[in-house]
């Protein structure tokens, strides 16, 4: 019970203290630093979200109006159905101004951490292109972490979906829906069936306005966001932003707000909500803590041990499982790609700060 876990957690601590009384000289030990945990990883995901939209933002309304008349579209419009004329430029730079503003608000602290550190903004994209940090030692342990860190990352791409044919993007549309095994797939999960309600509505008014020659922003940016996803990570994740807009599309057309919608709409929510409550229902009436697994809880319990002793120093572990820490940790062995290996010196300065 809670007795194994606290003493679980005091011996932690011990191994820790031990750690720093053996440390072995900084040429025959690899010193790695706990990059990323849950929210850090989440935070940066939407901040590439943020700048990929924005960026494609900007690129929309410098569209002049002769390059949609070359593409042959007879009209500009915002979303399909709901034509715009002579608001376009307006309500473009509208949607411009609050994408930009909340991506530098959200994405900026994070963007300019990684240009400081990686030499780019966009982390692991271009590494190395921006070196705005005269302190980065190109020779040292810590960047030749990062470098291989970059390739497991970039390597990632490959590493969900099921292929990327002809064949598997027709019925990728079906199989990111619908587990494939237990509740997962290899999306990384399932989007569920709100989406199934609007995946063909949409791909039907789509190819209606092309045959129109209707140029429509909003699905526009759906389908090249879409694409870019496809050919990028195919993680389910990253889909957030088009699939919102996608329901927010078809939602706004008249001929699709009806009862019949609503009512499958609210059919296909409460099977989501049957099914969550389903998965978490052996959580219900602990306390936060107590849902956490055994590793998770013993670093809770260290942080609020820390934080009790007005502790200030940084805590060595082998642990990288360290989402939970309210406290500064230095992570022994290097494990990439999230745990990179950082220089001796940082290590000294540490120490000394003590």
């Amino acid at each position: 019970g809670n007795r194994n876990v606290r003493s679980g957690a005091d011996e932690i601590e011990r191994r820790h203290q031990t750690e720093c009384q053996r440390a072995q000289p900084a040429d025959q030990r690899m010193i790695a630093a706990d990059r990323d945990g849950v929210v850090r990883r989440a935070y940066r995901e939407l901040r590439d979200v943020g700048l990929l939209a924005g960026t494609l933002a900007l690129l929309i309304d410098s569209l002049p109006a002769d390059i949609i008349k070359k593409l042959r579209f007879k009209s500009v419009k915002w979303d399909i159905g709901s034509y715009v004329q002579g608001q376009w430029a307006a309500r473009t730079k509208k949607f411009i101004y609050y994408f930009v503003l909340l991506s530098l608000f959200i994405g900026g602290p994070f963007a300019a951490k990684s240009l400081y550190q990686a030499g780019t903004p966009l982390f692991p994209l271009g590494v190395g292109r921006a070196m705005v940090n005269p302190n980065i030692d190109q020779d040292s342990v810590g960047w030749d972490s990062l470098l291989r860190s970059t390739k497991d990352h970039l390597g990632a791409r490959d590493a969900y979906g099921y292929g990327r044919s002809f064949e598997n993007f027709v019925k990728h549309f079906w199989l990111i829906a619908v587990p494939d095994k237990g509740v997962n797939n290899k999306f990384d999960y399932p989007v569920g069936l709100v989406y199934l309600l609007f995946i063909v509505p949409f791909l039907w008014e789509f190819t209606a306005s092309l045959r129109k020659k209707e140029f429509s922003v909003t699905p526009w940016f759906i389908v090249i966001y879409w694409l870019s996803w496809w050919f990028g990570s195919q993680q389910t994740r990253f889909l957030y932003i088009p699939l919102i807009l996608m329901f927010i599309v078809i939602i706004n057309m008249q001929k699709y707000s009806s009862k019949i919608l609503l009512a499958m709409l609210a059919l296909a929510m409460g099977l989501n909500f049957l099914s969550v409550t389903r998965a978490h229902q052996k959580d219900f009436g602990f306390k936060r803590e107590e849902v956490l697994r055994v590793e998770d809880r013993q670093v809770f319990i260290m942080s609020q041990k820390y934080l009790q002793q007005g502790r200030h120093d940084v805590v060595p572990t082998e642990n990288h499982e360290m989402a939970f820490a309210q406290f500064p940790v230095i992570v022994a062995p290097e494990r990439l790609p999230y745990v990179l290996a950082i220089n001796p010196s940082i290590i000294a300065s540490q120490k000394g700060a003590k």
